[in-house]
């Protein structure tokens, strides 16, 4: 099931990347701010940006830039909403998938 949750999610995530290299200034496809990962839990499949802060030398503190707002209303929503059919198209046929191993056993 994670698999298929992930496959789901790879249509979104791959078009919330090249979104947030192009709509956010600044910011360019070999950005990591701009890379997107994908998460899967047993239920839920989500998006998230693969960068998780910055890290400088010890005694340093380094502000990482304030980019949540802009990756979510720039990148990510938009990228869901042009994908919505096709993560539902591969969410019904895992659960079709699933009722099928369901009615074998």
């Amino acid at each position: 099931m994670r698999d298929a949750l992930a496959e789901a999610a790879a249509p979104v995530r791959a078009d919330a990347q090249t979104l947030a290299a192009e709509t956010i200034r600044n910011l360019h496809p070999g950005d990591p701010w701009a890379g997107m990962r994908i998460g899967v839990s047993r239920t839920v499949a989500y998006v998230a940006s693969s960068e998780r802060g910055i890290k400088g030398r010890a005694g340093q503190r380094r502000r990482r830039p304030n980019l949540a707002n802009l990756l979510m209303g720039r990148a990510m929503e938009p990228a869901l909403e042009r994908n919505t059919e096709r993560v539902a198209r591969r969410v019904e046929r895992l659960i079709d998938e699933v009722a099928n191993v369901w009615e074998r056993t």
